[in-house]
């Protein structure tokens, strides 16, 4: 896409409000990176707002390719997928900027060399991140995170700790 093309669509989104109304739902997209660079897609579901925050519901998927490795199965290029599913707190979402923090459980497949981990194939565990969020508009906000994930492998035991840095796009309904 063109950067005029993406322009147009952050000002779009940033004008749009759901039928729904009272921005309880939440579509993400961003930049992942660390260890490899990819793409990731979220929704996120108000379950509590209040005087001390907002908490959502909030799940996540990430695609990641690591390299030009050739992998075990023959196809060229490593890749990660990850499956998060958790809760997230903010401290004041109905400011032009807040901090948050969210926790909870992941899964990932590690297809080639994933360098933190040992080995390939499925691992799950937990995971803790923080972000930050600026509002770019009344229904749209950006910012950066940081969630570290540590996982167990399904099979052989391996174990370790595995970082994602990422840039995210919130589109608030």
């Amino acid at each position: 896409m063109s950067a005029r093309l993406l322009a147009a669509l952050a000002l779009l989104l940033a004008g749009c409000a759901s039928p729904l109304g009272g921005e309880d739902l939440e579509l993400s997209t961003g930049l992942s990176g660390s260890p490899g660079l990819g793409l990731r897609l979220g929704f996120a579901q108000r379950l509590h707002a209040g005087a001390g925050g907002r908490v959502d519901f909030q799940t996540e998927v990430v695609h990641q390719r690591l390299d030009e490795a050739t992998r075990p199965d023959g196809e060229v290029g490593d890749e990660l997928d990850l499956v998060r599913v958790g809760l997230r707190w903010r401290a004041t979402p109905a400011e032009s900027s807040t901090w948050g923090a969210r926790a909870g459980i992941v899964w990932l497949r590690a297809r080639g060399d994933v360098g933190p981990l040992d080995g390939t194939g499925d691992f799950g565990g937990v995971f803790l991140g923080a972000e930050r969020e600026w509002r770019l508009g009344r229904h749209l906000a950006t910012g950066p995170g940081l969630v570290l994930h540590l996982v167990d492998s399904e099979g052989d035991g391996d174990s370790g700790l595995l970082a994602e840095a990422a840039w995210v796009l919130v589109w608030r309904l």
